[in-house]
């Protein structure tokens, strides 16, 4: 599976795919000592399966930061971006949802209808509740919220990761992240879809899994969209929210690269 871009300009088509990786390797085979004298980069996670990667201290391209910029843009092709509220020195914020776009401004569509893993970096707002999605999402319809969503839910305290059908009704399968307001954490979420199974790990220990029914797992060959905030001000600058990565995976990772990952997000965004 690879997880397809398409655009207005079919030249653009499948180019995130095309990007060169490298073979993944297991965390506990990996010494930081061998990154080299420059240290932890953008670079230094798993790339195998790398489709999709924003990161917050290389913000614009890797190996560089612009604290003025108001794009966050994307590493693997260069080809994507997202607009900001401001960037800070590992991270970013937002004043209003987001979709990822092209460098053309155009909304950019996906198709994930294979395996694939979620990763994000974030800090949850100052208060959680119905209008805390998405950080982020990857879905279509109303906010998005028909597909994969991270965020908050009515009556619930904690940041939720879940599957669901509709943003409003239709059927939902929860995963409780067990992080509160005011908390940075790291989440992965990994899905399979042979056996529709959705694995949600939160800074590099699984918290929960779900077998997700085949008519709500319903995106396959429909286009997606990658979405930041998908709902009224909740996930702006003055409520705290910030994400520092966000990256897209073409298939499952195991657990042993979830927590090799997340080694790197504690040292590079020092958890």
């Amino acid at each position: 599976m690879k997880i397809e871009m398409t655009f207005a300009l079919a030249t653009a088509f499948l180019e995130a795919l095309c990007y060169p990786i490298s073979s993944s390797i297991g965390g506990k085979h990996i010494s930081f000592n061998s990154v080299g004298e420059e240290g932890l980069s953008a670079k230094s996670y798993v790339q195998d399966g790398l489709a999709i990667q924003f990161d917050g201290i290389e913000n614009v391209s890797y190996g560089s930061h612009d604290s003025s910029t108001t794009w966050w843009y994307e590493l693997v092709t260069g080809q994507y971006k997202w607009q900001i509220y401001h960037a800070y020195d590992d991270c970013v914020s937002f004043q209003s949802s987001q979709n990822m776009k092209h460098l053309n401004g155009v909304d950019v569509s996906l198709r994930a209808d294979s395996d694939l893993t979620i990763h994000a970096v974030a800090t949850a707002p100052s208060s959680i509740s119905w209008a805390v999605r998405a950080m982020p999402n990857l879905g279509r319809d109303s906010f998005g919220v028909n597909g994969f969503c991270l965020g908050g839910v009515a009556g619930l305290s904690n940041i939720q990761a879940y599957w669901g059908s509709a943003y409003s009704g239709g059927t939902k399968y929860y995963i409780d992240t067990g992080i509160g307001i005011n908390t940075t954490f790291v989440v992965d979420s990994v899905f399979k879809k042979d056996t529709l199974m959705m694995t949600v790990y939160v800074n590099g220990i699984e918290v929960g899994r779900k077998t997700i029914s085949g008519s709500v797992w319903n995106l396959d060959g429909q286009n997606v969209f990658l979405q930041m905030g998908a709902n009224s001000g909740a996930l702006n600058d003055g409520t705290g929210f910030r994400l520092f990565s966000v990256m897209l995976y073409d298939r499952c990772l195991t657990e042993e690269e979830i927590q090799y990952n997340f080694t790197i997000d504690c040292e590079r965004f020092g958890l």
